[in-house]
């Protein structure tokens, strides 16, 4: 609809580039060693730091296991949570 002044007024406006911009700056992938396995909940060490993984609804190729090492790939979701949708022990 154009409006006042010949300005185009929107009723949605998509902006998939800046969606997909910041989709990529949370995807991450980490190898580590499994630290603690609470059901869902795994905690991950990578290094100097300690990630928190949950593994719902993962692919999980292997038999995962404290001291294991691990390659995740997820997002990261809020609270710095690594949401797996693959794991490869």
């Amino acid at each position: 609809m154009i409006g006042e002044d010949d300005i185009i007024l929107a009723d949605k406006v998509e902006v998939k580039e800046a969606n997909k911009a910041r989709e990529r700056e949370r995807e991450r992938e980490i190898r580590g060693t499994i630290l603690t396995i609470a059901d869902t909940i795994w905690t991950v060490k990578l290094g100097a730091e300690v990630w928190t993984v949950n593994v719902t609804g993962a692919e999980i190729e292997g038999t995962p296991a404290e001291g294991i090492k691990v390659k995740i790939e997820g997002m990261i979701g809020e609270d710095d949570i690594i949401l797996a949708g693959k794991v490869e022990v």
